[in-house]
C-alpha cells in the first residue's frame, strides 16, 4: 500500500533533520532524541516511521544521495544521458566538495557500505544497486566524453576507468575521515578525476586541465 502524501512529507521532514543531525554529530552521538527534537516530534514518534536507529541511519544514507541528484540534469538513477559528458564528472566534484561540510554523513556511509558486503546486510540490495548505476552513468558519461573529443576508446578502458573514479573517490573518503588534516577531499577527489580521464582519453597536460 502506498504510503499517504501526509506520511511521505513527515518522512521527508525527518530526514532533513536526520541529514543535519548525523552530518553534524555523526551516527554515534546523534540521538534519535536528537533528531525528535528538530521536528516537533517524540523519539517515539520517529521510530514509528522508521522503526529503528540503524534503519534511519541508512535511509538518511539514502536520502542524501538523492538530494545529491536534485541539480543533476538527467536522473541517474535510471540511467539519464546529460549531452555534456563532463556535466558528471562536475557534478562528482561538487558531491565531495558538499561532502567536506558533512562529515558525519560519510562516515555513516562507509560504515554502511562496508555492512553491506554481507548478503545479509538491510543495506546489501542498495549499495549493489547504487554501485551498478553509478558504473553505467560513467560509463556513458566517458563514452559521451570520447565522441565530443574525437577519440577512440575501448570498452575495457571505458569500464576500467569508470570502476577506478569510484574506488578512489571512496578511498579519499576513507582517508580523509582518518586524517582530515592531510587530505583535501575535494581537490584530491578534482585532480584524481582529471588524472584518470587524461588516461582514458589520451589527453595532454592542456586538454587534460581544460576538461572540466
Amino acid at each position: 500500500m502506498a504510503e499517504r502524501p501526509e506520511t511521505q512529507e513527515k518522512r521527508k521532514v525527518i530526514l532533513r533533520a536526520a541529514t543535519e543531525v548525523f552530518g553534524e554529530k555523526g551516527a554515534t552521538k546523534g540521538t534519535l532524541e536528537d533528531v525528535a527534537e528538530k521536528v516537533g516530534m517524540t523519539r517515539a514518534g520517529v521510530l514509528h516511521h522508521f522503526g529503528s536507529k540503524d534503519n534511519l541511519l541508512l535511509q538518511t544514507v539514502i536520502y542524501r544521495d538523492s538530494v545529491d541528484l536534485e541539480d543533476y540534469p538527467e536522473d541517474m538513477a535510471r540511467g539519464g544521458m546529460p549531452e555534456d559528458g563532463a556535466i558528471t564528472f562536475r557534478h562528482l566534484i561538487k558531491t565531495a566538495k558538499a561532502n567536506e561540510a558533512r562529515p558525519g554523513l560519510v562516515k555513516a556511509f562507509i560504515a554502511f557500505c562496508a555492512d553491506s558486503i554481507r548478503e545479509d546486510s538491510p543495506a546489501y540490495d542498495y549499495f549493489v544497486s547504487r554501485y551498478r548505476n553509478l558504473r553505467r552513468m560513467l560509463e556513458k558519461a566517458l563514452r559521451i566524453m570520447a565522441d565530443e573529443l574525437g577519440k577512440s576508446v575501448d570498452d575495457a578502458t571505458i569500464c576500467n576507468t569508470a570502476m577506478s573514479i569510484l574506488a578512489v573517490m571512496d578511498g579519499l573518503q576513507i582517508q580523509w575521515m582518518l586524517d582530515p588534516d592531510a587530505i583535501g577531499l575535494a581537490e584530491e577527489t578534482e585532480r584524481a578525476i582529471k588524472l584518470m580521464l587524461a588516461g582514458a582519453l589520451d589527453l595532454n597536460d592542456e586538454e587534460r586541465d581544460a576538461i572540466l
